[in-house]
């Protein structure tokens, strides 16, 4: 998968989780506060996992959410680029190159759905957006 390919999905994907969410009575309206809506949902798909585990399922929720993190960082008003390798963590690790930090956006939501409460997405992504304030207009 190429760079512009990630671009180019982003969208679909990111609409995808925003279905997902209603799916599980939730919602995502874009705003950066949604961050901490992404990580109360992720912690369902967590229990969902528990009682059925489907890891082609857990790959794809993954690159959903990660997806609409994603929109969240470039509504901070910095367009970041997404690769689909990493040079230190190789191929497939699918680094979000965001205000010249490399985030594993699809990894938080990966290990979030399968291995639990270990990382905190919301957490993490205000971490990495920092003291950064939201784009207005």
């Amino acid at each position: 998968m190429k760079p512009a390919d990630l671009h180019r999905l982003t969208p679909e994907l990111a609409a995808l989780a925003v279905e997902c969410a209603k799916e599980l009575g939730g919602k995502l309206d874009g705003s950066r506060k949604s961050a901490a809506e992404v990580e109360r949902l992720l912690g369902l798909l967590h229990d969902e996992y528990v009682e059925r585990p489907d890891e082609e399922g857990a790959d794809r929720r993954s690159f959903e959410f990660a997806a609409y993190l994603i929109t969240l960082f470039e509504r901070e008003g910095v367009r970041g680029a997404w690769q689909p390798d990493h040079p230190e963590r190789g191929p497939g690790s699918f680094p979000f190159k965001w205000q010249g930090r490399d985030h594993f956006v699809v990894d938080w939501c990966w290990t979030r759905i399968v291995e639990g409460p270990t990382v905190d997405v919301r957490s993490l992504f205000e971490e990495a957006v920092g003291a950064s304030k939201p784009r207005r207009g």
